[in-house]
């Protein structure tokens, strides 16, 4: 595992570690002084960036309802970006008939599955846009690394494979028009080393 600079679709954020797995495979020669048979030896390494975009946890939220799409990402056996009814984060967020009300508080979870234990999970960049296009030019950070809205309290961050925090139901003024305003959340997660985490979530 090797550490560079994080770059992605939203710049330099901080240090991304990096997986690389490399190996060879190699032709015994025979047991004898000298062979007609050409060697190979043939080498190669891979190396795979531990930060992914989970994307398209869809809101649509009007002064008096609430509704919600699951999650599709690039790392879909792995990552999932779930909602929850409260702190407890046992029961998956259900939309009543009535819908919720604006200010309503989310709990929100990044959380993988059948990872190796010696990873954890490391949000680093959690936000929402009125469409699900996660380049969407209208967008509202729920936090950026150590920068936050002030109605968005992180719960737990590279400590283990699930990050948790909480934000309330908003509407976009864009949306102002419209019976529903439509909101995605998305996140950029990374995967970090348990023993290096500590030295990222900072």
């Amino acid at each position: 595992v090797s550490s560079a600079r994080g770059v992605n679709a939203y710049g330099n954020i901080s240090v991304v570690q990096i997986g690389n797995v490399s190996g060879y495979i190699d032709t015994p020669d025979p047991p004898t002084i000298i062979s007609y048979l050409p060697g190979l030896l043939y080498k190669f390494s891979c190396s795979y960036p531990l930060e992914y975009l989970v994307n398209n946890t869809q809101l649509a939220s009007s002064s008096a309802a609430i509704s919600v799409r699951e999650n599709n990402g690039t790392f879909i056996s792995t990552l999932n970006l779930l909602l929850y009814n409260d702190s407890t984060y046992s029961q998956q967020l259900l939309i009543p008939s009535t819908g919720l009300p604006l200010k309503t508080k989310i709990y929100a979870a990044v959380r993988a599955t059948n990872l190796d234990g010696r990873w954890n999970v490391l949000m680093d960049y959690c936000y929402t846009t009125p469409s699900g296009n996660p380049s969407d030019d209208i967008r509202y950070d729920l936090f950026f690394s150590c920068d936050k809205d002030p109605q968005t309290t992180i719960i737990e961050n590279g400590k283990s494979q699930m990050g948790r925090f909480s934000f309330e139901v908003f509407r976009f003024v864009k949306h102002k028009n419209q019976k529903m305003s439509t909101v995605f959340l998305h996140c950029v997660t990374k995967l970090c080393r348990a023993d290096d985490c500590p030295f990222l979530v900072p």
